[in-house]
């Protein structure tokens, strides 16, 4: 089964290529009630994702189970990573999935998404400033102003980058994991 293409900004690709950038976060759609308090996921094969809704006081017990697939991919899985045009530039290995509310984002996590502590003030960050709060700004930048304050539940993906990709002829191992048939890969010598 072929998943969601997985689109990252152009200035994001060196990050990912060089290993820099090994996690990203996307929205979960659609989300779920404001009950809910976490996620549990179940055993084995084709395995989905169970919400945790907590029972709101006065009110009778909730017994609805709300099941979410990550439309990415699960761990394991080979899965291509593409530019906002969607051409492929690489093929990663997804090696983690998980589900959190947004600001529950550790400076670990920060890290691995790729986001650094500007030591200047060019780029509009001031030299200091906390790294989870230069992530929340550039997350405002790409979904909205009141992006963060939100605090959406999101996929949290882990990756290991496999492979760049460049444009020629595809290798015909990979072309269903490819949207674009004018593209093959090449080796990055980065390990997993």
């Amino acid at each position: 089964m072929k998943g969601q293409p997985l689109r990252f900004a152009a200035d994001l690709i060196a990050p990912i290529l060089d290993g820099r950038k090994v996690q990203t976060r996307r929205i979960l759609k659609p989300q779920p009630p404001q009950t809910t308090s976490g996620w549990l996921r179940e055993m084995g094969p084709n395995a989905k994702w169970v919400a945790v809704e907590e029972t709101v006081p006065g009110r009778p017990p909730r017994r609805r189970v709300r099941r979410a697939t990550c439309p990415y991919g699960e761990p394991g899985q080979t899965i291509p990573l593409y530019d906002e045009e969607g051409n492929a530039f690489a093929l990663a290995l997804l090696v983690g999935l998980r589900l959190q509310r947004l600001q529950d984002i550790s400076d670990a996590d920060v890290a691995a998404e790729g986001c650094v502590n500007q030591t200047t003030s060019r780029g509009g960050f001031l030299p200091g400033m906390p790294i989870k709060s230069i992530f929340a700004l550039s997350w405002c930048e790409t979904y909205g102003a009141r992006a963060w304050a939100v605090n959406p539940w999101v996929w949290v993906l882990e990756f290991r980058m496999r492979e760049a990709i460049v444009a020629a002829e595809v290798d015909p191992r990979q072309q269903d994991l490819l949207a674009s048939p004018q593209q093959s890969r090449v080796r990055t010598g980065l390990s997993i």
